[in-house]
């Protein structure tokens, strides 16, 4: 109305054109705003990000890098000190990664984790109070709970009720076992006594034999033995008489020296040297007689024939001797003449007595022989057939040692055998009882979770999330306090960090560690490397012993080792910059041969880590009517319950899902 009176005013010449110019000008700006401000809300549109609720883990860490170094030695000791209650291994056994060693008396222990659960139910029961006025959802929630609870139930029923069935038939099992292990072990000691009784037996029978091969063949050698003895008289007859006769014919010895004095000066007339090669012959063969012949009748006094052998060798030689004297007679009568006082019927009645003393000679000392070799071959069956049979006796003795130490041990094995099947029947029957006792206590834990989520179901009821936020960080704090004194009660038991071997425990059962004595156990490994680094003083009230910490390489691409930390240093060390950092160690063990001593190693030390929770960008949180919200995709904003974050992702503890999509 105002612009109409104003161009009224005006001269009706110009009224129209200015009605048209302000009616122009009011387009133009009405177009641009219009313009402006829809492009404006199209790029906020497409600035917006969709994202869709996930389960992930998230962690906070804190890294630091050092350098590989091999560890053949570590010294454990308890993190708490205590009274030890039960020493597992002892020194020079094998330990595995993470196995115990020791433990202490955690009756305390566990009374604090009793007590830890108290206050955790406490505090979730007053965050389930204040939430009796539950919302729709909420309610549509606690109906689920409450189905869940009771699907619970019955799958706990079904699994316990196997779980017993299994451990029946593992008693069935076991004791079956235990019955044919005694069968078994009768069996195996009746075979052992039987090998035993046997070889007994044999050996008997060997020790029999071989006094029966003894006798008859110490009886057969002494026959022979006996032969060759009546054999060496009458060939020391013939040898002595050869002798005399040829004494008494040449005039050798004095005491024959006028026997040829009729017919002396005609012997070896016609060659004078079968004197000297006869009279020589004869002195050898004499002194070689006499000599034996001294020894012989010596040797005869006694009983002892061992020495027989050597002495019919003895008279053998003599024998020869004997019968190269009378050859050389022979040739000596050959050459000898006759005359009145030595008629050739004597020369040839010499030569005919010395031809047969000499044919008699060879064939006694044949037959003497021939004894000798008798009994030399029945000394030498005798000793072969007594030491075969004398071999068998102690092979028989060393076998019946053999199967004595078999029974032992078998009766040994025997005992193990029923003490294992023993003790399986008996885990086998505690298995079976914890299961009944299992289901007793699974169930009757599902069925006051049904209670419980009845109980919640009914009274659910709506309450702000500012103020459910203290309830519910009041069970995060009874959580962490739980958390705490299970990790005490898991200190209370010593691990290697490594497979390992021990070679020291320094405690015994009942005394109570302390730091003042040498360290509870040292274990050694020539495999294993650990990683030494300086952690700032800001970070370091963040890393403790057993903390989850990842190892990687800067020379090995894409390896990873997820291990924990075994020390962290109470003395700081200050650089040249005042910077004050902590030692700490990491003690690790791998079969990657890419792995050596001084490689930089990075260690990332989780300080908390939650596994599978809902994630959403911390971006998407927005504060609406003083509570976090994030907004749907219908572009409403719905108020949510957040918890741990990494600066990137925060984790939602209520109101949203998983799949659930937002925008931001």
């Amino acid at each position: 109305m105002s612009l109409v009176n104003e161009v009224k005013k005006n001269t009706s010449k110009n009224w129209t054109k200015r009605i048209i110019a302000i009616l122009i000008f009011s387009w133009i700006t009405y177009s641009g705003y219009s313009y402006f401000f829809s492009n404006k809300e199209i790029s906020e549109t497409q600035e917006k990000k969709a994202y869709t609720v996930s389960s992930w883990n998230l962690k906070n860490s804190i890294e630091s890098d050092g350098k590989v170094t091999l560890k053949d030695e570590l010294n454990l000791d308890f993190a708490n000190p205590w009274i030890i209650n039960t020493i597992i291994k002892k020194e020079w056994d094998e330990v595995k990664k993470w196995e115990i060693i020791a433990s202490l008396d955690s009756e305390y222990l566990v009374l604090a984790i009793d007590k830890a659960n108290i206050a955790l139910q406490i505090a979730e029961a007053n965050y389930n109070l204040k939430k009796r006025w539950g919302t729709l959802d909420d309610i549509n929630i606690s109906e689920k709970q409450l189905e869940s609870s009771q699907a619970s139930y019955d799958s706990t029923l079904s699994q316990t009720d196997m779980d017993i069935r299994i451990a029946e038939d593992n008693v069935k099992i076991t004791w079956e076992n235990l019955n044919n292990a005694k069968k078994q072990v009768q069996i195996n000691e009746l075979n052992s006594k039987n090998n035993l009784d046997t070889t007994k037996l044999d050996y008997t029978t060997a020790e029999n034999n071989l006094a029966l091969i003894t006798s008859q063949e110490e009886e057969k050698y002494k026959n022979s033995e006996n032969k060759l003895l009546m054999e060496a008289g009458q060939l020391i007859t013939i040898i002595e008489k050869n002798l005399f006769d040829i004494d008494s014919l040449l005039w050798i010895s004095d005491t024959n020296k006028n026997i040829n004095d009729s017919y002396e000066v005609y012997l070896w007339a016609k060659n004078t040297s079968t004197k000297n090669l006869a009279e020589n012959s004869y002195r050898e063969a004499r002194q070689e007689f006499d000599k034996f012949y001294t020894d012989w009748k010596i040797f005869r006094q006694s009983s002892d024939l061992t020495q027989l052998q050597t002495y019919s060798l003895q008279l053998k030689n003599v024998s020869s001797l004997t019968n190269k004297s009378l050859n050389y007679t022979l040739d000596t009568l050959k050459n000898s003449i006759t005359s009145s006082n030595f008629t050739q019927s004597s020369l040839d009645s010499f030569q005919s007595n010395f031809e047969n003393a000499l044919s008699s000679l060879k064939n006694e000392t044949a037959s003497f022989a021939t004894i000798l070799q008798i009994t030399g071959e029945a000394k030498t069956t005798m000793d072969f057939k007594i030491s075969t049979a004398k071999d068998q006796v102690t092979s028989l003795s060393q076998k019946i040692k053999i199967w004595e130490t078999t029974l032992q041990k078998t009766i040994l094995e025997n005992e193990v055998l029923l003490s294992l099947a023993t003790q399986k029947l008996d885990q086998a029957k505690m298995t079976l009882d914890n299961s009944l006792i299992k289901k007793d206590t699974s169930l009757t834990k599902e069925k006051s979770q049904i209670e419980i989520s009845k109980s919640t179901l009914e009274s659910k009821k709506w309450a702000d999330s500012l103020e459910l936020e203290p309830l519910y960080m009041a069970i995060v704090s009874a959580k962490k306090n739980l958390e705490e004194a299970e990790k005490k009660k898991e200190d209370s038991f010593l691990r290697s960090p490594i497979d390992w071997k021990i070679s020291n425990i320094a405690w015994s059962i009942w005394e109570t560690t302390s730091s003042l004595k040498e360290a509870f156990v040292t274990i050694i490994n020539n495999k294993t490397f650990f990683v030494e680094s300086q952690v700032d003083e800001e970070d370091i009230v963040k890393v403790k012993n057993w903390q989850i910490v990842y190892i990687t390489f800067d020379a090995i691409e894409w390896l990873s080792i997820s291990w924990e930390v075994t020390y962290v240093s109470d003395k700081a060390t200050i650089d040249t910059n005042w910077v004050v950092s902590y030692k700490t160690q990491i003690l690790f063990s791998s079969e990657d041969k890419r792995i050596k001593e001084w490689m930089t190693a990075n260690s990332e030390f989780v300080t908390k880590e939650v596994k599978n929770a809902l994630l959403i960008p911390v971006q998407a949180v927005k504060t609406v009517n003083k509570k976090p919200s994030v907004m749907l995709e219908n572009w409403e904003y719905k108020a949510v319950l957040t918890g741990f974050t990494d600066s990137k992702m925060v984790e939602v503890l209520s109101w949203l899902s998983k799949w659930d999509k937002i925008v931001y």
